[in-house]
């Protein structure tokens, strides 16, 4: 038997998927998945000392959930969080080749990022190389439920993997999720990692 692909199913799926904008149930589910990394990042990330980096957190709407640490350096999909409330942070302009110096950060946040990156082992090894020793990884994964499966048919460049995949790919790059800090949230998967 064939797998094949109901276009007129998924077609009727991702109409109703767009529909449900950034208010109600949609708005719901974006804030519950906040609410759970703002959870992780207050147990563990909160009190550091040093360099925090946010590689793609969409508007950097996290940091309305957390107070962000004095060193926080924003990437470029996080531009309007920038210029509306922190003039003075810097903007890292490619995601892929980032100007840090190795070992100097102490803690990588990635919400909503890594179904956009096509080899995640060599994005999470160049994760690693950046970070200090002893240095953290909050990361959010979209696994391949309904929703994700609609918005993978609407946006080819977005790459499901299962929660299974992405922690294999963290511990081939020298990261290990740490004990109880996997966590499902609306549509995501977040999860804190260390590195080795």
């Amino acid at each position: 038997m064939t797998n094949r692909i109901n276009h007129t199913l998924w077609d009727k799926r991702a109409k109703r998927y767009l529909q449900r904008g950034r208010t109600g149930f949609g708005l719901r589910i974006a804030q519950s998945e906040l609410k759970c990394a703002a959870e992780l990042w207050k147990m563990y990330c909160e009190n550091l000392s040093g360099w925090a980096v946010d590689f793609g957190s969409g508007s950097g709407s996290f940091w309305d959930y957390v107070n962000p640490p004095s060193k926080l350096l924003l990437s470029d999909l996080s531009k309007e969080y920038k210029n509306s409330k922190s003039p003075s942070l810097r903007i890292v302009s490619d995601v892929t080749i980032p100007p840090i110096e190795d070992d100097s950060i102490k803690c990588i946040v990635a919400l909503g990022l890594i179904e956009y990156l096509p080899d995640l082992n060599s994005q999470f090894r160049t994760f690693r190389r950046l970070s200090k020793s002893d240095g953290l990884f909050l990361l959010s994964n979209s696994p391949p439920i309904c929703a994700n499966k609609i918005r993978s048919y609407l946006m080819s460049d977005v790459l499901l993997r299962s929660d299974i995949e992405v922690k294999q790919s963290l511990n081939q790059a020298g990261w290990s999720v740490l004990s109880g800090t996997l966590r499902h949230a609306g549509l995501q998967t977040l999860m804190l990692a260390k590195a080795n």
